[in-house]
């Protein structure tokens, strides 16, 4: 391992924790001393650009480029790509479409270059180049949120907006609290005239309009505009008091009451959402929008007879327009375990729309549920290949293919899923680095999400998969490694990866970050009853089921009273999660993947005096317990970007304090509880979710190391440090791990 200049050093940790005044004078000081240090040169750029300073950064980055250009390596791919971020920030597109293509010749395994290539690309109005490139960085870091919003803005320039919305879905999907996407999605949205699905807009959008509407108040379509565009800024209840403005100007406008289905629907608000969007279609009868609008809320409240009630009618349509409510009728025919109809239904939906990737996956479910498994294949094969980015689909094709006995096809798919490279390399910000970092995931999902915790460092981080069948030793001596991190994190998905990352750990003989073996006791199951007998604890018993257990034998759920918490193994967040009343919807709930496996626990009712459920994550980092965020809701299922954080000052007062001094929350025995779970876990980093109950014991609902870490935070800033915190003991983690 190298020892670069400490000087150097020293600025680059005070660049990462975000004091640039102090990066700048340690990157001066080296360059006063040694004027062609091209690493200095490099990163104070890199501190001027991010800075806003491009007329500042692009003379050391052209300088550095220079001083490299002879001996550049594939390690310089990053300073190149700088000086085409430099170059593009000044208008120089030739220039800086010239770097970033030096730097994609140099390590075209790199996704920033691909990235800013496709940027350089649409200034210069060829989005059909800008697409190619986006694409091509992200099938080298799919899960690079900022890039699937950057692909939204190609797709929309090229004129393919529903392609825009997809991508804009797959950034939220991997951070559901990143405000561009959300913001993009909310502008893409708007072109096609779907203000409701837009959950966020820009304050000054709004400002703007009500400067207008105060010098034209009886404007009705100002009044819309600025209704959309308050209800994207989170200002829900100025645009319904606008809304109602409108409405009483034009009684007779059904797009009005539409909208202010809309403003309910987005607010969790069912009963008022339905009557707006009943009035709607009184004004206009069988407007297309407005019943998928009102099938989607009725879908949502599973009052799945009452979607069948209303799309009745429908008949042979022919118009494009009922393809979306016909697609949420079969989901409601599903649901309701009435395959043959589902089936019938988005087939009719496709007919409509052949293109409707979702619509055949959901086919291909309805066609798995009634045991019709190879024309289920055919289905989730359409939708892998119109939306090939999609891992849903891939995943379940190659699952339907295990399942029929083609496993040597259904490895295919997996591959393509997770492993067409068996490397990826992302460098340090200072070569060369001071060590080097091994990273282990699996096919498919359960993998500690990394975007965040990994890169700009002053560590190579190689991310090895690994997929049955393939040794992945050559390629992890291939990256060479001062420490391992398993990054496999779910026994219930991933317990061959587990295995396999085990195998190879013991063969590299380096030290591990959450070795495979502590990661395969940390099913819900396990988890629930080695915490069990914790002091100041509240732990909900678990218990894992089969579906067919669940569906014939009456004793399966013995020990557990309605209400209870019926959850598919291997899921996580709010997906295939419900609360049980009766054994009826045990059936329904279960009878959709009767062949899978099930955790049952207890219900716990965590409202506060104030009728609000509390749900809090701490995370583990070595010897620390950080607090990551807080989540308040109104009901049981509680999740931050589905809550009203964003648009509540009392709840972001509320998590402000938390995340400053959990000890407000935590009280010594809660803190006490907290520190034996991590002792007992014995993991590295991992996450808790969990509530305080009325006697200050912790009540756990999820410890595993899935957790999210992300740094996009824009509409709630005040998270941004805590987040860093995280971080910055992660890094610590890794040097003390390698030894340094």
């Amino acid at each position: 391992m190298s020892s670069p200049d400490p000087v150097l050093l020293d600025a680059l940790a005070f660049h990462q924790k975000g004091d640039l005044a102090a990066a700048e004078t340690r990157y001066r000081q080296v360059l006063d001393t040694a004027p062609d240090d091209a690493n200095a040169r490099h990163l104070l750029g890199r501190l001027y650009l991010d800075s806003g300073r491009p007329h500042e950064a692009a003379p050391l980055l052209r300088r550095a480029a220079t001083l490299v250009e002879s001996s550049a390596a594939p390690a310089h791919a990053v300073l190149f790509s700088g000086l085409g971020d430099a170059e593009r920030a000044l208008g120089h597109l030739d220039s800086a479409r010239a770097a970033y293509e030096r730097a994609v010749t140099l390590d075209p395994t790199q996704a920033d270059p691909h990235a800013g290539l496709g940027l350089v690309m649409l200034l210069a109005g060829q989005p059909a180049a800008a697409v190619a490139a986006y694409e091509t960085a992200l099938t080298l870091r799919p899960d690079d949120v900022d890039g699937w919003n950057n692909l939204a803005y190609g797709y929309a320039a090229a004129g393919r907006i529903e392609d825009g919305i997809a991508a804009c879905r797959k950034a939220l999907a991997l951070a559901p609290d990143h405000a561009d996407a959300t913001a993009n999605m909310a502008r893409l949205l708007a072109t096609l005239g779907r203000w409701d699905e837009a959950r966020a807009a820009y304050e000054v959008v709004a400002g703007h309009l009500e400067r207008l509407v105060a010098t034209a108040p009886d404007d009705a379509e100002l009044l819309r505009r600025l209704a959309a565009a308050s209800a994207a800024a989170g200002r829900e209840d100025r645009a319904l008091s606008v809304l109602n403005r409108v409405a009483a100007l034009a009684p007779d406008d059904a797009d009005t009451r539409l909208a202010i289905g809309r403003l309910h629907h987005g607010r969790h608000r069912a009963a008022e959402a339905e009557n707006a969007y009943r009035q709607a279609l009184a004004l206009r009868p069988g407007h297309a929008d407005t019943r998928t609008q009102l099938a989607a809320l009725l879908l949502e409240c599973e009052r799945h007879d009452d979607v069948v009630a209303l799309a009745d009618g429908l008949g042979e349509t022919s118009d494009p327009a009922h393809a979306g409510l016909l697609y949420i009728l079969g989901a409601a025919e599903t649901a309701l375990e009435d395959m043959d109809a589902a089936i019938a239904t988005l087939s009719r939906c496709l007919a409509l729309r052949p293109d409707f990737a979702a619509a055949h996956y959901k086919r291909g479910a309805a066609l798995a549920g009634a045991g019709r498994l190879a024309e289920a294949a055919l289905d989730f094969a359409q939708a892998a290949e119109l939306h090939p980015d999609e891992p849903t689909y891939l995943m379940e094709l190659g699952n339907t293919l295990h399942q029929l006995g083609r496993i040597t096809e259904a490895k295919v798919y997996f591959d393509l899923v997770m492993d067409k490279r068996p490397l990826v390399t992302w460098p340090a910000a200072l070569q060369p680095s001071a060590f080097s970092v091994l990273l282990l995931n699996a096919p498919g999902a359960g993998n500690t999400p990394a975007e965040y915790l990994v890169g700009r460092d002053a560590y190579d981080a190689h991310f090895l998969a690994l997929l049955s069948g393939r040794d992945p030793e050559p390629a992890a001596a291939q990256a060479g490694c001062d420490v391992v991190v398993n990054l496999i994190s779910d026994p219930d998905k991933s317990a061959e990866s587990l295995k396999m990352a085990a195998d190879l750990i013991g063969r590299l003989d380096r030290p591990v970050i959450n070795h495979p073996d502590r990661i395969a006791v940390t099913d819900r199951e396990t988890i629930a009853r080695l915490l069990a007998d914790i002091p100041g604890c509240r732990v909900p018993r678990v218990a894992r089921r089969t579906g067919s257990q669940l569906l014939s034998d009456g004793h399966a759920t013995t020990g557990f009273a309605f209400p209870f918490l019926v959850r598919l193994a291997g899921s996580h967040g709010g997906d295939d999660f419900e609360k049980i009343e009766d054994r009826a919807a045990l059936a329904a709930f279960v009878g959709r993947q009767p062949d899978q496996s099930y955790y049952l626990s207890d219900f716990v009712d965590c409202r506060s005096a104030d009728g609000f459920v509390r749900k809090y994550r701490m995370i583990f980092v070595g010897d620390e317990i950080l607090p990551y965020h807080l989540a308040i809701a109104d009901q049981w299922k509680v999740h931050h970007y589905r809550t009203e954080m964003e648009t509540t000052p009392w709840m972001q007062e509320e998590e402000k304090r938390f995340l400053a001094d959990p000890g407000t929350v935590f009280g010594p025995a809660a803190m006490a509880a907290l520190a034996e779970i991590r002792r007992i876990v014995g993991l590295e980093f991992f996450g808790i979710d969990c509530a305080v109950d009325g006697g200050g014991r912790v009540v756990v609902f999820e410890v595993n190391a899935t957790m999210l870490i992300h740094g996009h935070n824009r509409a709630l800033p005040y998270k941004d440090p805590h987040v860093a915190q995280i971080k910055r003991a992660f890094d610590a983690l890794l040097a003390r791990t390698a030894g340094l």
